[in-house]
């Protein structure tokens, strides 16, 4: 009996992993038996109901009292590195042989919970309390966090329903996710699509959110490294957004860019406007001088869809 206990507890000391399927798994004194945990999976926030949608996904209930957990239990593991918060679900899809299958899968709060009726005010505690962990060190801002990001936080920001932004103001909960989550979770939204996110997910303006992460401890190496990716990524919005007007060019232009027989171009002419949401950016300390020619003309080439060897 002894020597069983032995094993066990030393054979905790090597687990790296855990996932949690029901909320009362989430008890936080048992994280101290546990010191080396480096991800955890929390799988108990959304609840199926074993009822099937159009699209064959399981209908879900938001889990209050794991709403309620998560935070303090994952505050408890000193090494995590990445969390997963949501569910795991059933799907069941029809194959082209009439065969029914059936598959679980991660599935992330959307706007398709089901309940309770305040589900949105209960992910939005939930949202808030990670966002006061991070910001006051309980939860290492190297921690990667997934299950709980920009697309379902935007779903339950209260400046949403009540208008609440002015030219001049924006609402508290928008800062404090700009001011409390980690930096590296606030760029992710770039990597993943473009700069617009910014003023689909905030009420801030984007030079708002961009001022904010400036003056954050860290802030200002973050912008700078990620200058490059996005000031490209502004240019082929504002490029996306001006008219175009075709244009002679000299034939040397077309032998340069190795495109046989061109002589007419499409060519647009950024606008003022465009020209100060640049500018904008340059002057909350994006460096324009971190940008490569050769990631630049890669970024235009694909967002004008110049095609080799052919003449546009």
């Amino acid at each position: 009996l002894l020597v069983g206990k032995h094993i066990a507890v030393e054979a905790v000391k090597y687990v790296k992993t855990i996932s949690l399927l029901k909320p009362a798994e989430m008890h936080v004194p048992a994280t101290r038996r546990f010191p080396n945990i480096e991800e955890v999976r929390i799988l108990c926030l959304l609840q199926g109901l074993g009822e099937f949608d159009d699209d064959g996904d399981e209908t879900y209930m938001l889990a209050l009292e794991t709403a309620y957990s998560a935070t303090p239990f994952l505050t408890g593991f000193p090494k995590l590195k990445r969390a997963f918060i949501g569910g795991r679900l059933m799907n069941r899809r029809r194959e082209d042989d009439g065969t029914e299958v059936e598959s679980l899968l991660f599935v992330e709060y959307d706007a398709y919970c089901s309940g309770p009726n305040n589900h949105e005010e209960i992910f939005r505690g939930l949202v808030m309390s990670l966002g006061g962990a991070f910001k006051t060190g309980l939860l290492s801002s190297d921690v990667t966090l997934e299950g709980v990001n920009h697309y379902n936080w935007n779903l339950v920001r209260p400046c949403l329903q009540s208008g609440e932004r002015t030219e001049t103001h924006s609402c508290s909960w928008c800062r404090n996710v700009v001011e409390q989550f980690p930096i590296p979770h606030i760029l992710s939204e770039f990597r993943q699509g473009s700069v617009w996110f910014i003023a689909r997910n905030y009420c801030l303006s984007e030079r708002g959110v961009w001022a904010i992460i400036n003056g954050r401890p860290g802030g200002k190496q973050a912008i700078q490294r990620a200058s490059e990716e996005v000031l490209c990524n502004k240019l082929c919005n504002c490029l996306r957004d001006c008219s175009s007007t075709l244009k002679t060019i000299p034939l040397d232009i077309g032998k340069r860019m190795q495109i046989e027989n061109l002589t007419k171009l499409r060519v647009k002419v950024l606008s003022e406007a465009s020209l100060s949401e640049i500018d904008g950016l340059i002057d909350v300390g994006f460096d324009p001088t971190q940008i490569r020619i050769e990631y630049l003309q890669s970024k235009l080439l694909r967002f004008l869809s110049i095609t080799r060897g052919k003449p546009t």
